[in-house]
């Protein structure tokens, strides 16, 4: 089944005016309603709300959907509704489009009240969350986060994961190995989903200017797991 193109430019115009926009669109592949794919996660969807990023006010539980995928650590479970819709939504994207790969594992999100985590100088205020990469043809380890093997990364399985949280329009970044940064956007290309003017918008072109453009950058220790961070107004 061929998906649509991202319409990327859009996308990257409402990650620009997000701040005013309410509610925020959540753009859908295939015309599906989300809705149709997933349980009510009790996360309102409102507008970006503002919030800080050192504690978590009026968090939301990631709720046990053990069809689309396994908690790492439910004491470590808490988010911003933005954060765990999109990690719903694009869970259950993933599940309809390649229904053979295994759940994913989700890793640490934030304490219920946010503040410091062991193991992290972030996920202190719900909007951040550790997501276990596929390997071997849409496989992870229930028990924790794979350890990479040399060409074992899925990129198929992991490109359309990655896709499906960017078209939420709700992510702000996600953070991946450079390696697997550039075999994604060759196959994003290859495959046709984006345009090379797209995936240069997308993925940065020298990993030491990823703040200065693009959404999906590289970072040391991330070649087992992806770290996606959701926008938040402060």
């Amino acid at each position: 089944m061929k998906a649509r193109r991202l319409l990327l430019p859009a996308l990257l115009t409402l990650w620009a005016s997000a701040a005013t926009a309410s509610p925020v669109p959540r753009p859908r592949l295939d015309g599906r309603n989300p809705d149709d794919a997933i349980a009510d996660t009790g996360a309102p969807d409102s507008g970006l709300q503002r919030c800080p990023r050192n504690r978590l006010e009026d968090a939301v539980e990631l709720p046990e959907i053990p069809e689309l995928y396994l908690r790492m650590s439910p004491g470590r479970a808490y988010g911003t509704p933005e954060l765990v819709n999109l990690l719903v939504d694009s869970a259950a994207e993933l599940a309809w489009l390649k229904p053979d790969a295994d759940r994913i594992v989700i890793g640490d999100l934030s304490a219920p009240k946010g503040g410091p985590v062991s193991g992290h100088r972030s996920h202190q205020g719900g909007i951040d969350a550790d997501v276990a990469l596929f390997f071997f043809d849409g496989r992870q380890d229930p028990y924790g986060f794979m350890k990479p093997v040399p060409g074992a990364f899925d990129v198929e399985t992991n490109w359309l994961l990655i896709r499906s949280m960017v078209q939420t329009g709700l992510m702000e970044r996600i953070l991946i190995d450079q390696h697997y940064v550039d075999l994604l956007k060759r196959h994003a290309v290859k495959i046709g989903d984006l345009s090379p003017e797209e995936a240069q918008a997308l993925f940065p072109t020298d990993p030491r200017e990823r703040w200065k453009g693009g959404k999906i950058h590289h970072a040391t220790n991330h070649r087992d797991h992806l770290h996606v961070q959701v926008r938040c107004e402060r």
